[in-house]
Formats: C-alpha cells, sequence, structure tokens
C-alpha cells in the first residue's frame, strides 16, 4: 500500500495503483524522468559502495585514508549527498582493489 495526497485527502492506493500512475507520469514527464535516473543512480552508487567498503572490512576512515579522501565524503556519498567526480570514484575504487564500471541499462 502507498499513500497519495488527491484534492487534499490523504487516500491509500494499492501497489498496481501506484505502478500504474508512476509509469504514466514517467512517460508524460521528461525532467521527472530525468530527476529519477539521477535519484536511482545515487542510490545504486551509495548502496554498492557501502557494499564494496564493508565486504573489505574496512571502516569509512580506514577507505577514506586508502584512498586519499576525507571520511566525512565517503560518508556524504553513502548517504547520497554528493555527486563525486568520477576521478573521485576511480581512486576510492583502486583504494578497495577494484575497478570502477559504469553502465548504461535499459529502463523497464
Amino acid at each position: 500500500m502507498h499513500m497519495v495526497i488527491k484534492e487534499g485527502i490523504l487516500n491509500k492506493v494499492t501497489d498496481k495503483e501506484w505502478q500504474t500512475a508512476t509509469k504514466e507520469l514517467f512517460e508524460m514527464d521528461k525532467d521527472y524522468r530525468e530527476d529519477w535516473a539521477f535519484s536511482e543512480a545515487k542510490r545504486e552508487l551509495a548502496l554498492n559502495l557501502n557494499t564494496a567498503r564493508l565486504e573489505k572490512g574496512l571502516t569509512q576512515q580506514e577507505l577514506a585514508d586508502l584512498s586519499g579522501k576525507k571520511r566525512q565524503n565517503i560518508g556524504a556519498i553513502e548517504r547520497e549527498n554528493v555527486n563525486p567526480s568520477i576521478k573521485s570514484l576511480a581512486e576510492i575504487a583502486v583504494a578497495m582493489n577494484k575497478k570502477l564500471v559504469i553502465s548504461f541499462e535499459d529502463i523497464d
């Protein structure tokens, strides 16, 4: 169940109703699609960085020390609060003995 505000009233909608409405908005509104794509990319980056860091058994501070970044910057990426450069991401990846992979995939 999802909650939406319609005509100033909070309403419950089913998952199917939510998906239909979201799909229609996605198809009609280019700005919405771009905002969604940006948010999705930041979310995926945050999750991937956090997962890779934890798999290596590193704290944010340890990763920061290895990569030459500030701990606050590592945390900000993991919280989706910054837009790091590709160069910074590559440096963080190398610090974890990983390569940075960027791909373009079809939107389902």
